[in-house]
């Protein structure tokens, strides 16, 4: 009994396995009352299959035995005509090409098929049909940039032993500069800037912008950018009315050697080009004309550059700022009263390739603005947010012993492999005017007017010895294994990995910097007290770390 329980069970499984290996797509269904009178296949080799091909049907006849009644039918869809002569003693031919849909501006897979069909007892005339290959609708030619005529041929057509005189067909471009494929000449997350010609200097023409979250085509009139230019483009509410602009920097080729820049503002609203008038910011923002120099390393020649600048009339300051919007960066306790922000001023992004951030610092009831602060590194919270606090700490330490405290600004703003690129600010606590700024290369820099350093290989080892504030009585010295495939400097390296401690409780501010023998070899970090005298920065009690992995 199990013997045959379990050989049933066999069955069944070999049989829903032979079945499922059998499935295929089902065929379309031939159409009834028409006849089938050409089948073609795909002119690319990989798509050569049964699936791809095209099936021709017809029915019904003309005199001249054309059949009259057309119905192309390609995998699950079908194309009906009533237009269309096809004489179907001649074979079809398809090609499968890529080509530029103007109509939509964007590049489509398509299919043409040429057929015959007999306008006179003694003449055939090739025709041909364009198809857009996933949707299986019909193109005009003037959408994919193609102009279709007839010629007499010299040869003749031979059908059934009769001799025919015959028109063939002739594809060619309607603008033979325009792309076959479209160029994209600048890419920036969902937008694309493409062109469609470019001209004898290499400009760039024809030019429209494909914001794909918005399904939009935007044309721009009358634009050019060269070729290596360096096309720009930011999305800016500029005028602040809850409506974004996308704006554009062109670099158009004028002369042999020169660039002019140009911007356009168009309402992506509207999808129309539109001027600070439009905008109504004729009375807040000026432009400035001037001229600069730049060198294409593609074609390591320099250029003359007509530049303009798109400024405020009236810069920011502590007593308009709040006319643009912010973003906290940090918001020390309410008790201390102190917050961090970034001013998202957009006229300031119209002619800069970055992000030219002013930072506004409030404490109290006083504001003030930087301008040549590094930006923060953050951190996503949510799919539109993010949070900058964990890389920036803000404290107040009395630096000069004077009784007042200044404001410590330390943030991380960027780092790798062995690296953490820090920015430090130190701050008047009175009138929020900056003292100083510390990059790592400044720290760097300052630690190496407190300490000598010498390296050297001996023995196998490599030796290192630190005299600090030209103190003989605080010099040490040091050996580590010699790495064989290591380079070792002379002196140390410092600084490409810094931290500061902000101790507010005992008025402390620490300033950490890594210590390299040579290439990757990180031996340990100085550790200093940082203080203020006369308005410069001085380190105390420097101290040097080994670290615990160095032999």
């Amino acid at each position: 009994m199990k013997s045959k329980l379990l050989l049933t069970l066999i069955l069944i499984f070999v049989l829903l396995f032979t079945a499922c290996n059998n499935t295929k797509t089902p065929p379309v269904e031939e159409p009834e009352d028409y006849v089938l009178i050409g089948e073609v296949e795909s002119s690319d080799e990989y798509l050569q299959n049964e699936l791809n091909n095209i099936k021709v049907y017809g029915k019904n006849k003309d005199n001249l035995d054309n059949y009259t009644e057309i119905k192309f039918m390609y995998k699950d869809k079908e194309w009906i005509s009533d237009e269309v002569r096809i004489f179907a003693d001649k074979e079809m031919e398809r090609e499968d090409i890529r080509q530029f849909n103007l109509s939509l501006y964007n590049d489509k897979d398509i299919i043409s098929v040429i057929y015959y069909e007999k306008i006179a007892s003694d003449e055939i005339k090739e025709n041909i049909l364009f198809f857009d290959q996933l949707s299986f609708t019909q193109l005009n030619p003037e959408d994919i940039n193609i102009s279709v005529q007839h010629q007499s041929s010299e040869e003749k057509a031979v059908i059934d032993e009769i001799t025919y005189n015959l028109q063939t067909v002739i594809k060619t471009k309607i603008d033979p500069d325009i792309f076959s494929n479209k160029t994209v000449i600048s890419k920036k997350n969902d937008i694309e800037v493409c062109a469609l010609k470019k001209d004898s200097e290499n400009n760039y023409s024809n030019i429209y912008v494909k914001i794909g979250n918005l399904s939009k085509t935007i044309v721009t009139m009358d634009r050019k950018t060269y070729e290596f230019g360096g096309l720009y483009f930011n999305v800016l509410d500029v005028n602040l009315n809850g409506n974004d602009e996308l704006v554009i920097n062109f670099y158009e080729k004028t002369n042999d050697s020169e660039l002019t820049q140009s911007v356009c503002f168009v309402d992506i609203n509207t999808e129309k080009e539109v001027t600070l008038s439009d905008l109504r910011l004729e009375n807040i923002v000026e432009v400035t004309y001037g001229t600069d120099k730049r060198t294409i390393t593609q074609e390591g020649k320099e250029y003359k550059v007509n530049t303009c600048h798109y400024t405020r009339k009236v810069e920011l300051n502590k007593n308009n700022f709040h006319t643009v919007p912010v973003k906290e960066i940090i918001l020390i306790s309410e008790e201390k009263g102190i917050t961090l922000s970034v001013l998202s001023d957009p006229v300031s992004y119209i002619t800069e390739n970055g992000r030219p951030d002013i930072f506004a610092l409030q404490y109290a009831d006083k504001v003030e603005l930087y301008n040549d602060w590094s930006m923060p590194k953050s951190t996503p919270i949510s799919d539109n947010e993010h949070t900058y606090e964990p890389f920036v700490d803000i404290g107040f330490i009395d630096l000069d012993d004077d009784g007042l405290d200044e404001i410590i600004v330390s943030m991380f703003i960027g780092g790798g492999t062995e690296s953490a690129e820090m920015e430090l600010h130190i701050i008047n606590g009175s009138d929020l005017n900056e003292i100083v700024t510390l990059t790592n290369q400044d720290m760097s820099l300052l630690l190496k007017e407190y300490i000598d350093s010498r390296v050297y290989i001996e023995d196998k080892q490599v030796k290192f010895d630190i005299c600090i504030n030209d103190d003989m009585s605080n010099i040490y010295a040091y050996s580590v294994n010699r790495n064989e495939n290591a380079t070792y400097f002379s002196t140390f390296g410092y600084a490409s990995v810094v931290n500061y401690i902000l101790d507010s409780d005992n008025n402390l501010l620490i300033g950490e910097a890594s210590v390299a023998i040579g290439i990757t070899q990180f031996i340990g970090h100085f550790k200093a007290s940082i203080i203020l005298a006369d308005g410069n920065v001085h380190l105390s009690n420097i101290q040097f770390v080994l670290n615990s992995d160095s032999n």
